[in-house]
Order: structure tokens, then sequence, then C-alpha cells
């Protein structure tokens, strides 16, 4: 089981921020402890628990296009982001926009991963932040002309007399 005592799990702690944790125990709520031996356990909500990804594919920084999202890992956890043109001649050519925080980060390839989303029980690879999760539904198009309220019959009115005449100039 994922969320078994001992396992390791990724908590997000902010959208778009993913921690490495271990399940301390889920007996009364799901209590996890960061992957840090002094840390002190809290309570998690299990939408926001996922497992540990799988190992990152061999070649997989090769690949990326630029503007693709991804996960960098940063001092606070593993950070979205989109992944920018490499810088020719830097001594960190690779370097990732981190959506939730701002800012850029220069990484090593070690350090950058597919971003995932752990849906029903499988991950599916988010290549963009602007695409909906598998399990949310697309946005709502909007008409192209706003809705027009329905007009309502007027009521049986007396019939129209003739509009008053102008008054006459003054002078």
């Amino acid at each position: 089981r994922m969320l078994g005592p001992g396992n390791i799990v990724e908590h997000e702690a902010s959208p778009g921020l993913f921690q490495r944790c271990v399940v301390v125990d889920q007996s009364d709520g799901l209590l996890l402890r960061r992957d840090a031996e002094d840390a002190e356990p809290f309570q998690a909500p299990p939408g926001a628990v996922r497992p540990q990804p799988p190992d990152v594919p061999s070649g997989f920084s090769g690949q990326l296009k630029v503007g693709q999202l991804v996960e960098a890992s940063t001092a606070d956890g593993w950070a979205r982001g989109t992944w920018l043109e490499p810088v020719l001649g830097s001594a960190a050519p690779l370097s990732v926009q981190l959506l939730a925080e701002g800012g850029e980060v220069s990484v090593s390839e070690a350090d950058v991963r597919p971003a995932l989303d752990w849906v029903e029980g499988a991950w599916v690879e988010r290549l963009h932040e602007s695409a909906p999760k598998p399990d949310e539904a697309p946005p709502t198009e909007l008409p192209a002309e706003p809705a027009q309220p329905p007009v309502e019959p007027a009521p049986e009115a007396a019939p129209e007399s003739p509009p008053p005449a102008a008054a006459p100039p003054a002078s």
C-alpha cells in the first residue's frame, strides 16, 4: 500500500511543489514526516499525497522542448516549471522557469524530471501547464456573442396615442 507506514511518498506542500516524505501513521488521518529525521510529523490530506514518481527515463533532458512543463529539484523539493532555451557556453546550460515561486533555476540533468500527475492510480505526463489535468473538466467555452436575455412579451397595453407634438422653438 502506498500510504502504509514507512513508505516514501511526495506531499504537494503548495501548488506545484512536491516534498519527499515518509508515512508515519494512517490510523487517525494521514501523518507524514518530511524526509529528515528531525522533522515534526504533520497531518496531510490524502489528495495532496502521491507515490514517489518513477525513475527519470534515460536521455530525458535531451528530448525536452522549450516551454515543456518539468519538475526541477530545489532546496524546498521538486518544483514545477517550464523548460527554457539552453544557454550555450554556460556552466549550467539547463534552466527552468519556476511557476509558483517565480524565478529561474539552473539545473543539472539529474535535477530535472517529467511533470507527472498521479491520476486514478497511474502516472500521467503533463507537458504544458495550460492543459487540464486528466481528472479536471476542460474549461467551458464562452459563446462568441454574449447571450441575450429572453424577451418577454409586453403586457397588453392600450392602443398607442400619437407622440406629443414638439414644442415650437423659443424666440
